[in-house]
């Protein structure tokens, strides 16, 4: 193993310092195990995006798809779904 030296905020200083005081051995164990959870994170989104390019694709398969006339059409239909979910999440909140 090699040496490597990291420049921390202060920040990211605090949060390894709890860590310690919770129990963990060391910065590096502290390190390790930040970085094992960010390469599970990746395996986990990749899994998720592999899944739905699948659906996407069965779609395409029994033509389940939507076309537009323009990039503009484009545009407007997804800034209509995009206001669409922000008011069933806010309605969902309240």
């Amino acid at each position: 193993m090699r040496d490597m030296q990291l420049n921390l905020t202060a920040e990211e200083e605090a949060f390894i310092d709890e860590k310690l005081a919770e129990g963990y051995e060391s910065r590096e164990s502290v390190i390790a195990a930040a970085l094992a959870l960010m390469r599970e994170s990746e395996r986990e989104y990749a899994a998720w995006l592999r899944e739905q390019v699948e659906v996407g694709l069965r779609q395409i398969e029994v033509g389940d798809v939507l076309e537009f006339e323009s990039d503009e059409a484009l545009l407007d239909y997804i800034e209509s779904r995009g206001r669409e979910r922000l008011a069933q999440s806010r309605r969902e909140a309240s």
